[in-house]
């Protein structure tokens, strides 16, 4: 049953940062576009709201089918919210090497430690599930607790802080682009549990 919910797609909030960042001699420099495009994202997930949510939201709804949102009683937003309730985010630096084309931005977040949750499911499941009358214990039910257990679990998950490097590159035309391979550490910190 948590095989569906192991894999959380957050690769999909990687396709909310901009493609390519332009900029003009004029405007802004690429260390502020950088932190426009990281702060927007984040921003975004943060609150709940906008593009980048919109795509985690999106990555917990291909992560699981919408029968099992509703065999579990909750929905790929619910989850969501719970996986992402407390997150936090702070830009420590960004260092951009504008002679050889590359930007790192260091982020530090606030993140539900995610990891074990499975485990814990299962062991309360089977604590809650012994407790009951076989005879009147039905598949829906136990999908049912299981689903507002699982809510309960990750609304409680103590909170970490983690660092993160994400690279931004330039190309030969002069724009920047986010690198989605730099997004790894950060979708494992939601895969692995």
């Amino acid at each position: 049953m948590m095989k569906m919910f192991r894999t959380l797609a957050t690769m999909a909030l990687a396709a909310t940062f901009a493609v390519t960042l332009t900029g003009c001699n004029s405007g802004p420099t690429v260390e502020d576009m950088i932190r426009n495009d990281v702060e927007e994202t984040f921003d975004s997930i943060e609150n709940h709201e906008g593009e980048a949510w919109d795509n985690f939201v999106e990555g917990a709804s291909e992560g699981a089918s919408a029968e099992d949102y509703e065999k579990l009683g909750i929905t790929p937003e619910e989850f969501s919210e719970a996986v992402m309730g407390d997150f936090d985010y702070e830009i420590e630096d960004i260092d951009v090497d504008e002679d050889n084309g590359k930007a790192t931005v260091t982020v530090s977040c606030d993140q539900k430690k995610v990891a074990g949750t499975s485990l814990e499911l299962q062991n309360q499941l089977n604590e809650w599930a012994s407790a009951q009358d076989p005879t009147t214990l039905t598949e829906d039910a136990v999908y049912q607790k299981s689903g507002e257990m699982l809510l309960d679990i990750l609304d409680d998950a103590p909170v970490e802080t983690n660092e993160y490097d994400f690279d931004y590159y330039q190309d030969a035309d002069g724009d920047w682009s986010f690198s989605e391979l730099s997004m790894t550490e950060f979708n494992l910190h939601y895969a692995l549990w």
